[in-house]
């Protein structure tokens, strides 16, 4: 199985905005969180590229047999994780 890193790829990322306040009939403050997802133009392509087309049935298939759960690949996910994490020091 090859886990494919995104850490070092930053043309994608996630943006959560500040709460925002805003008041009710009854004049209570509530607040109002939003958050922001922006994909890159070049994260839109590999998106709609026919090479990039997740195997949908393939993983919905492999969830419902549990393979996920497996200690191999949840040992594997964490060795990749940490490589990662080593790799961006």
């Amino acid at each position: 199985m090859d886990i494919k890193s995104i850490l070092n790829n930053n043309s994608m990322y996630i943006q959560k905005d500040l709460p925002q306040k805003s008041k009710d009939q009854n004049g209570n403050t509530n607040l109002k969180i939003q958050d922001k997802l922006e994909l890159s133009q070049e994260a839109k392509t590999i998106q709609n590229s026919t090479n990039n087309i997740p195997r949908s049935d393939e993983i919905k298939e492999r969830i419902q047999d549990k393979f996920y759960d497996s200690d191999d690949v949840v040992s594997k996910v964490a060795d990749n994780i940490l490589n990662e994490i080593k790799n961006t020091k």
